[in-house]
Parts: structure tokens; sequence; C-alpha cells
């Protein structure tokens, strides 16, 4: 769908909360949007939102989580090592262990259950 771009022209929320989670600041967005108006000002051009989302996608985004490094990397680490040895084994135990009921018996718990039959 063509869009003509006017100097109120915003993007689709869906672009702009895709930056957003993307961690792009509110000044690199909205530095781009004036320069996409500025740029495509009094054109219709096709896929507008695509095309701004893709100019501010050249820079890279300032509010990016960083990544764990330190105690933040040991404690991650310590919690990874401290996970039970047999844990696979339990697992496999209690998937064998699961039974299908029948539906007399499906109906006679939920009545044990919920009713107080």
């Amino acid at each position: 769908m063509k869009q003509l771009i006017t100097p109120n022209w915003r993007a689709s929320t869906k672009t702009i909360n895709g930056l957003i989670n993307g961690g792009w600041s509110s000044e690199q967005r909205k530095r781009k949007l004036l320069l996409f108006i500025e740029r495509y000002g009094g054109q219709k051009i096709e896929g507008a939102s695509s095309k701004y989302n893709s100019w501010v996608r050249e820079e890279t985004p300032r509010n990016v989580k960083k990544k764990e490094t330190g105690k933040a990397l040991k404690e991650v680490l310590a919690k990874q090592t401290n996970k039970s040895k047999d844990g696979p084994q339990r697992a496999k135990e209690a998937k064998e262990q699961t039974k299908v009921m029948t539906q007399e018996q499906v109906e006679e718990f939920y009545n044990k259950r919920h009713l107080g039959e």
C-alpha cells in the first residue's frame, strides 16, 4: 500500500514497538524520522513503514541490554552447574508413570474433586 509522506507522517505502531523492543532510543528514532520525512516528503511510497524501519536499523541500538559479565555471569554459571544429576532419569520415570484415564474415571475424579461426591 502506498502512503503519502507528509510532515506529520508516523510509522505503524508495529514498527515503532519493534524498534523500541530492539533497543533503539527515542532520539535515534526521531532523528531518522525527520530525515525520512525530509527525504520522502510529498511522495507516495510503497511500504513506507518498512523503509523507515530499515533506515533506523542502519544504526546500532543504544538501549541494548548489556551482556552478563562478572558477578552476574558467575551466578548464572553456578545455577547451571547446580542442576540435579539424576534429573533426566527422574523426568523419564515421571513420564512413564503417567496413566491415561477412561472417561468414567475422569468423571469420577471430577465429581470427587469439584462436587464433593
